[in-house]
Order: structure tokens, then C-alpha cells, then sequence
């Protein structure tokens, strides 16, 4: 903890092994997209080439995201009950340097972090928590989210459009270390990660031809499409038909 001059206190929080490291992941895809975002309209804009990032231009267009971010966690560490958090920090930096990456490589994204979500019974104990409403859970709720990787085999097998999918999710978080708070005690209801195996879709490699359509459809690709997937996790390994 640093004491400022005029009396404000910067706090530091650890918050590295909370919420089973899925609000981590938020970060770093939240960072991912900004940069994505960024980098398309700065090259559309600009008309050169993505492979072509100056030194300059890498620290402003390469990073967005992580500066984007970087006002939020700075404002964090004066807020009470916060405080700066260098996990945070890190996990903006890996999703901002990610999208670069792929960019400065290939001129294109071909990995893809996504994200899905299916409401959960959780927040229903502690809605002032993981949200009362579908839009603030869809926010807060870690049971109700998962994160994948989605990225094509490289199999011809495989259409050009279609992609492998690797996700994490959990359940039982009523809270970031514990499921105790005040008076209540769900000790008793098991923190668990969950592991998913799933195909998706690359929506950039569909074979539409219009392109003003295309490109208004890009901004879905961080969804990952709704297909069956294999759940493995403590209590359960099998199929579902259609998680979103």
C-alpha cells in the first residue's frame, strides 16, 4: 500500500487466484478485441499494410487494448473494496500483444479467443453479486461464461470455415475465494473448472461475397458459435447438444 501526498492511497490487491482465474480471462479477451478493433480501423484508415508496424506505431495500435484497460485498473487501486492489481495488468497485456501478434505474422487473426454464455442458477443465492438482471450477469456471472480458443487444424478434412475449440468455464463460484459471506455459509457446493471440447466457425472464412456484409459480420466472430460439446470437469464427462 502507497501513501500519496494529498492523503489518496493507492492499494494493490492480489487478486491472482480468485474466481478460479476466469475473470483473468475476461481481461485478456476484453484486451484481445480492443486491440483487434483497433488495428482494423487503424489499417483501413491509414490503407498500409498490417505487417508493416513501426516501432511507434506497435506501442499505440499493437497495445490498445492494454491502454484502454490501463485507466480502468489505475482507478481500481483509489477504490474501496479494489485496489491495482498486476494480475489484471498482465492478462491485458497477453490479449493485446496476442491480436498483435498474428497480425505482425500473418496480416490476420487465425486464433481466435471467444466467448459464450448460459445463464446459471448461481447468481439466483447471490444476484447483488453475479448480477440480477441477464445483461449484468452476463458481466459478472463466471458460472454462466466460457472462454475458448478456436483455430483451424490445418486437416483439409476440415473446410476452410470450420475450427477445433478448446474452452474453460467453472461453476459453484458464489465468490472469488470462498462460497462463504456474512451469515452464509455454501462451503458445501464444490468450486470446480470445467473443460470443453467443441467445433466452431470462423465466420472471416465464410464464402460470402459481399463485403461490406462480411466485414459487418466480423464483430460476431468473438462469439463462439453455438455447436455440441464435450464437458469434462470432477462430476461430469459427457456431451451437450447446445450450449451457448
Amino acid at each position: 500500500m502507497v501513501q500519496r501526498k494529498n492523503d489518496r492511497i493507492i492499494s494493490f490487491f492480489d487478486d491472482g487466484t480468485e474466481w478460479l482465474g476466469m475473470d483473468k480471462l475476461g481481461h485478456l479477451i476484453t484486451s484481445f478485441v480492443e486491440t483487434w478493433i483497433f488495428i482494423e480501423v487503424y489499417f483501413f484508415i491509414s490503407g498500409t499494410d498490417h505487417k508493416s508496424l513501426k516501432w511507434v506505431e506497435f506501442m499505440l495500435v499493437g497495445l490498445a487494448g492494454f491502454w484502454l484497460q490501463l485507466p480502468i485498473e489505475v482507478l481500481d487501486g483509489f477504490s474501496a473494496g479494489y485496489g491495482f492489481s498486476i494480475f489484471d495488468l498482465m492478462a491485458n497485456f497477453t490479449g493485446a500483444s496476442f491480436a498483435f501478434w498474428q497480425f505482425s505474422t500473418k496480416g490476420r487473426l487465425y486464433i481466435f479467443p471467444k466467448f459464450s454464455f448460459y445463464p446459471s442458477n448461481w447468481a439466483l443465492l447471490r444476484p447483488e453479486l453475479l448480477g440480477y438482471n441477464l445483461p449484468q450477469q452476463f458481466v459478472k456471472d463466471y458460472n454462466s461464461q466460457i472462454y475458448w480458443i478456436s483455430f483451424h487444424p490445418g486437416y483439409k478434412l476440415f473446410p476452410d470455415w470450420l475450427n477445433i475449440a478448446v474452452g474453460y468455464g467453472a461453476d459453484g463460484l458464489l465468490g472469488g475465494h470462498d462460497n462463504i459471506w456474512g451469515i452464509f455459509n455454501y462451503s458445501n457446493i464444490a468450486r470446480q473448472p470445467q473443460f470443453y471440447l467443441s467445433l466452431d466457425i470462423d465466420i472471416s472464412k465464410l464464402p460470402i461475397t459481399n463485403r461490406t456484409l462480411k466485414r459487418s459480420l466480423l464483430v460476431f466472430n468473438v462469439i463462439k458459435f453455438p455447436l455440441p460439446m464435450i464437458e469434462i470437469s470432477e462430476i461430469f464427462f459427457g456431451l451437450h447438444w447446445i450450449k451457448f
